[in-house]
């Protein structure tokens, strides 16, 4: 029995009588009981929550599916376009530089092609559990964000690491610099960081030898942020960490998943995963 059923089955007995329990369990053998009775608190309700094929698509980045497409003839990226759907269907399509007709296909065909898709990009993990069936964690929270918002995280989750870094900068011209090429957003959420030490500290960026290029800072940000998230992830339930890899742009998850590694300081875990949580409880708030 996989996972998926075994968390299903807990659930099952869960909602059922008290003498149904007795009488079901009565089936299972001894160690069976004992992993079901190990099983974690799920996310949501693994007996009534679930997702069509198109959904879980839905919350997939356009960058996992455009490779797949690529190896196909032109006819077949048109007939997978039409089966994943808009808006998908349009920033795959824009990827490709897809200039064809879109074919109208029965809901039998879209669903069969929509399985296809998952088929390739779920082959990586054996048993990839729903989202109603994730073990309850913190970092659950992820899976709520738009796929924009989630790629946004690592541009505000490396301002921990450029806050360290900037108290110690005392030229102007160059404080100046770095705030050009920060955003309005990440210039307040700065400004709120810079009020509290960093509990948190990694190797340094390395400020003092960087050239005024905007973009080498943008992607020196986004490397810090990317080991951020990397390090809260780690040791997180396989499912969870492939559906955030998935909504993250493949160039952004090749990162995290390249710098997830165990960290010595559990409590560093926790303030890693505090953190995250608080870059979605900013991001959610309204700013003029």
């Amino acid at each position: 029995m996989n996972l998926s059923s075994r968390v299903v089955l807990k659930a099952f007995l869960e909602h059922s009588s008290p003498a149904e329990q007795s009488s079901l369990a009565g089936y299972l053998a001894p160690i069976e009981k004992q992993i079901l009775d190990k099983l974690p608190k799920t996310y949501g309700n693994p007996l009534s929550d679930s997702e069509t094929p198109q959904q879980l698509l839905g919350q997939i980045h356009p960058s996992w599916i455009s490779p797949f497409l690529r190896t196909l003839s032109e006819k077949d990226i048109g007939i997978f376009l039409a089966a994943i759907g808009t808006p998908l269907s349009s920033a795959v399509g824009k990827d490709l530089l897809y200039a064809g007709k879109i074919p109208h296909l029965s809901e039998l065909g879209k669903e069969y092609l929509q399985k296809t898709l998952l088929g390739y990009l779920t082959a990586e993990i054996e048993d990839l559990l729903p989202l109603s069936s994730l073990p309850e964690s913190p970092l659950n929270a992820l899976l709520d964000l738009k796929i924009d918002l989630l790629n946004l995280s690592l541009d505000f989750l490396g301002l921990h690491d450029l806050c360290v870094e900037i108290k110690q900068i005392i030229e102007k011209t160059k404080l100046q610099k770095i705030n050009e090429a920060l955003s309005t957003h990440q210039l307040n959420y700065l400004k709120i960081l810079l009020q509290s030490p960093e509990p948190v500290a990694f190797a340094k960026m390395g400020l003092a030898n960087w050239n005024e290029d905007p973009e080498k800072l943008k992607m020196l940000i986004r490397q810090r942020g990317a080991n951020r998230m990397a390090k809260a992830l780690y040791g997180q339930d396989p499912s969870l960490i492939w559906y955030v890899l998935h909504k993250l742009d493949f160039e952004r998850a090749f990162l995290v998943k390249t710098l997830m590694s165990p960290m010595d300081n559990s409590r560093a875990v926790q303030i890693l995963i505090a953190q995250i949580l608080e870059y979605i409880t900013y991001i959610g708030r309204p700013h003029g």
